[in-house]
């Protein structure tokens, strides 16, 4: 019950985003949805069935509900659901919307158990208490500060803030006045007008005379709000001569001490490789190594299953002149692809 999630809205068919908050901040920081007026009149039935009896079981749901079937009613609940008026009180539902493959839904089959388990409930009676808007748009802007350390124009770009940097800036210019962040040009490529929480901008100071014997590798998916390519900066140039790397669901991006390396598809059948950044320290060689390494070590992100690379740079993998360096990390050679299983990823 610590934390509660909020649909935010749809992607495809059976994908979507939601946001997660904690339970006794939520009031404080969302702001609540409206209900539109083209509004079905069978989920204007849901919502009013939910404001009359609070907290339901979906059992209880469908008896007030007028809906043509079980599958029919789903479609209604979600759709309130992606509009940020309703949620549940588990994530199993959540997970068995995930998880429910499209020939299950093609033949007809009743949803599993765990997609009707929980109940559901108004997100509005999560907002009992909200305070004023003001206050509200102050806790998000310490949010913002928490989560990216420099808040800029291109920062509230991948947020979901209402007005945009633009309604948080009176608020930042209020935070400076007061000594509790700092404006600057801390980041080539942001616009001029940054703010940043001191501690920030110490970390990013001390980054410049670090000294350290192997570059830090990780993996990251190119949504992640730490991947900031795609959104706050330009992706870097790449190898390959058509295509551009995209925030794409599924999609990841390997950096080595910082800097982008390489970018995996979201079916994984396709890398790009990026062209070394000459500002970066050690061999060019030596990072892709680490990379590729650190794909190895981490490809459990990019779902349950192993890779099958089949391009590399737009090339055959197989032929390509980058091969043996994935061969050295574990990969073997496929068909037509370089292939490595997951329980035979060996540690980087």
């Amino acid at each position: 019950g610590e934390l509660v999630w909020v649909g935010c809205h749809p992607l495809g068919g059976k994908d979507g985003r939601i946001a997660i908050y904690r339970r006794d901040r939520i009031a404080s920081l969302l702001e609540p949805a409206p209900i539109p007026p083209d509004l079905a009149p069978v989920s204007r039935v849901l919502l009013e069935s939910l404001e009359e009896r609070g907290a339901s079981f979906h059992a209880d749901l469908v008896k007030n509900v007028p809906a043509r079937s079980e599958g029919a009613f789903l479609d209604v609940l979600w759709e309130l659901v992606w509009r940020g008026l309703v949620t549940n009180d588990t994530f199993a539902p959540i997970r068995a919307r995930a998880l429910r493959s499209p020939a299950h839904r093609r033949r007809g089959r009743r949803v599993p158990p765990s997609a009707t388990a929980g109940r559901w409930s108004l997100v509005s009676s999560l907002l009992v208490g909200s305070p004023p808007r003001t206050k509200r748009l102050h806790e998000r802007t310490r949010l913002y500060l928490a989560r990216h350390g420099i808040v800029s124009r291109e920062a509230l770009a991948i947020e979901s803030e209402s007005g945009g940097f633009s309604s948080i800036y009176p608020v930042l210019r209020e935070m400076e006045e007061a000594g509790r962040v700092r404006r600057g040009h801390f980041a080539l490529g942001l616009t001029s007008a940054q703010f940043a929480i001191p501690g920030a901008v110490d970390r990013l100071r001390s980054l410049r005379t670090s000294t350290r014997d192997e570059a830090d590798a990780v993996l990251l998916a190119a949504t992640d709000p730490a991947q900031p390519h795609g959104a706050l900066f330009e992706w870097p140039p790449t190898r390959r001569d058509r295509g551009r790397p995209r925030r794409a669901v599924g999609a990841a991006v390997v950096f080595v001490d910082g800097t982008p390396c390489l970018f995996i598809d979201g079916g994984g059948q396709r890398v790009s490789t990026f062209v070394p950044d000459p500002d970066a320290c050690g061999d060019p060689g030596a990072r892709l190594e680490r990379g590729v390494r650190a794909l190895v070590r981490d490809m459990g992100r990019l779902g349950p299953g192993g890779l099958r690379i089949e391009e590399i740079d737009g090339e055959p993998a197989r032929s390509s002149s980058l091969a043996p360096v994935f061969l050295r990390a574990g990969f073997h050679e496929g068909y037509r692809s370089l292939e490595i299983e997951r329980l035979h990823a060996r540690p980087a």
